[in-house]
């Protein structure tokens, strides 16, 4: 496996975990093969500790909950496919290791504008739609 190296990153978004009792910080880490989601944590918000990758590249704007659901940690993330950017959950037992990507809220298409998005939600109040299929 390639190794990520890390040339920048942005939009850092902190979870303070009460079960863990740590903060866990999501941001976005680019390299040359892309922008990827990463995790981070640290205890008194100076020294952070990289954990890695949650999702590959091209991967962005993740949020993660600060409580589990049904025993499991869940992130909200915006994977691009095929110049979509759904925003899809993902969960995990304990932080590393993530899957059963669902996607939650679908990006405004110009053949479907009427169909509730994550883009048209605040504006119209538009009815949220699960199915991400085109």
């Amino acid at each position: 496996m390639a190794i990520y190296i890390l040339t920048y990153c942005e939009d850092p978004r902190v979870t303070y975990l009460a079960e863990e009792k740590r903060w866990y910080i999501t941001y976005t880490a680019y390299s040359p093969n892309g922008a990827a989601v990463a995790l981070a944590c640290f205890n008194d918000l100076v020294h952070a500790e990289r954990i890695g990758l949650l999702f590959s590249p091209n991967n962005k704007d993740t949020v993660l909950f600060p409580q589990k659901f049904s025993d499991r940690w869940t992130v909200l993330h915006r994977p691009d496919a095929g110049g979509m950017e759904h925003i899809w959950s993902a969960y995990s037992p304990d932080l590393v290791p993530w899957g059963e990507p669902h996607c939650v809220l679908p990006e405004r298409k110009k053949l479907r504008p009427l169909m509730g998005t994550w883009s048209t939600v605040w504006k119209n109040n538009a009815k949220l739609n699960s199915n991400c299929h085109t």
